[in-house]
């Protein structure tokens, strides 16, 4: 028996009556999901334009979200570069008749095309499950690819799908994992080439940031196969601090095939990658039919890794030859410091100054901006409260180049020039103040441009005088 029949029969093994050839599978360790309270998974078009929540999630799905096909159900595109796969797919691999499902369960027509969920992270980068993608076998099978979702129903009560072609279609060139030697269950592809058609990656967490209990959850893949589903009902049930922060556990509503699946914050950055859970389906022996598994939220046992583990895998890039030295300044004309846009304050008492973010000491407003010009060097920070985030994306003073947030100002008499400040439309705190002392009164002015002196010039040389006659 050679590994495809025996990958195959696994499968089988693992999830049941899977379709000939089709169905995802959750692999050795990790076990298939389950749903949490209600069954809060929703497909792209139900998905609410006017919602904020709904239009991240959407733009995620669209952006970012690929199903790991396995490359020969996948099959050719047409001549015209489109892959028909879905247009005539057999009901004996649709959910309903697969799984032997009762007739009061969700998604009965649904397709089970695809073998595991994954995230596009840029150029030709994907993060997904180790187990789903072991060794470079795995890859060699796998095709990944955009737009299974589905955009309504037809008159025969079918779902519909947008038009899958070559440029939404991305085979796995090469895998990067220590999952099959003990390792955390995070796999790096990369594709045969860079994603096109303007697509737009999530941010994802590049640096330790544990999650807090009851942290509400976005997640999207594809449960047991089906098209996309949005999830965001779940939330973190366990943050991994007894682990390490390897992964942590949610009641996100998951299944077999939601493997890779990336797990979102509230913001839309990708903190984990779900890897494992509890049953799927239990059989309805009253009813001869089978249904979904539903537990309390508070039985919440899905296992996802932190996405931060995926930087062990990420090849280290060569340090860049130091930039050649710069040209000398010209000499800096005078400024006095200003608010030049923006709310931000600025008061004087005699030889003290300061700037503040608007509303200081109280809370700053959101949506608010301004550019501070000719802040001295020899000033001193006496208070710094900014939303904290890793990377300070939302909420932030720049002072040359570099953002800061938290409660880590810039140093004291770190010499600003411009500096910008930025907050964005939710989450607040304290703020900031940044003070200086002037001789008289007087602002700080550039130092006077200090041309060298000529050296003095030589007093001609007389003759000698002439002897006597």
């Amino acid at each position: 028996v050679d590994r495809q029949q025996k990958l195959y029969m696994l499968a089988l093994v693992v999830l049941g009556a899977a379709a000939p050839g089709r169905g995802p599978v959750a692999g050795p360790t990790p076990g298939p999901r389950v749903v949490y309270g209600s069954d809060d998974r929703r497909d792209h078009y139900a998905l609410n334009d006017n919602d904020a929540a709904d239009v991240m999630a959407k733009s995620l799905l669209e952006n970012a979200i690929m199903a790991h096909v396995i490359r020969s159900d996948l099959g050719s595109p047409d001549s015209d570069g489109v892959y028909r796969v879905l247009d005539d797919y057999p009901d004996f691999g649709r959910l309903g008749p697969a799984r032997g499902m009762c007739d009061d369960q969700r998604f009965l027509r649904d397709p089970r095309l695809s073998y595991c969920s994954a995230t596009w992270v840029g150029e030709d980068r994907v993060i997904t499950a180790g187990h789903c993608v072991e060794d470079q076998f795995d890859c060699d099978n796998a095709a990944y690819v955009f737009k299974y979702y589905v955009t309504g129903y037809d008159k025969n009560g079918d779902p519909t799908f947008p038009e899958i072609t070559t440029d939404d279609v991305y085979l796995c060139s090469s895998v990067t994992t220590d999952f099959a030697d003990g390792g955390t269950d995070i796999a790096l592809i990369k594709l045969d080439r860079a994603v096109v058609g303007g697509r737009t990656p999530p941010i994802y967490q590049k640096s330790q940031v544990p999650t807090t209990f009851g942290q509400k959850l976005l997640m999207i893949g594809f449960p047991d196969g089906l098209p996309a589903k949005v999830e965001d009902g779940g939330a973190v049930s366990d943050t991994g601090s007894s682990n390490g922060y390897e992964f942590f556990t949610a009641s996100t509503d998951a299944f077999g095939g939601n493997s890779g699946s990336g797990v979102f914050d509230e913001q839309g950055t990708m903190i984990g990658v779900l890897v494992r859970g509890v049953t799927d389906y239990v059989s309805d022996d009253e009813r001869g039919c089978t249904v979904v598994n539903e537990l309390p939220n508070s039985a919440g046992g899905e296992g996802i890794t932190y996405v931060d583990r995926i930087t062990q895998l990420e090849p280290s890039q060569p340090s860049p030859p130091p930039p050649p030295p710069s040209p000398p300044l010209p000499p800096l004309a005078p400024c006095s410091v200003s608010v030049d846009s923006g709310p931000c304050s600025l008061t004087k008492n005699g030889t003290h100054s300061c700037v503040t973010s608007p509303g200081f000491p109280n809370d700053y407003p959101n949506d608010k901006g301004c550019t501070i010009t000719c802040l001295p060097a020899a000033n001193t920070v006496e208070a710094f409260d900014v939303e904290e985030e890793t990377s300070c994306q939302y909420d932030y003073l720049e002072v040359n180049g570099v953002k800061y947030c938290g409660t880590s100002g810039p140093p004291n008499g770190e010499p600003a020039g411009a500096v910008q400040w930025v907050s964005d439309y939710s989450v607040t705190a304290k703020g900031w103040k940044i003070c200086w002392e002037l001789e008289n009164g007087s602002s700080p002015s550039a130092p006077p441009s200090s041309m060298p002196s000529p050296p003095p010039s030589a007093s001609p040389m007389l003759p000698p005088p002439s002897a006597s006659p």
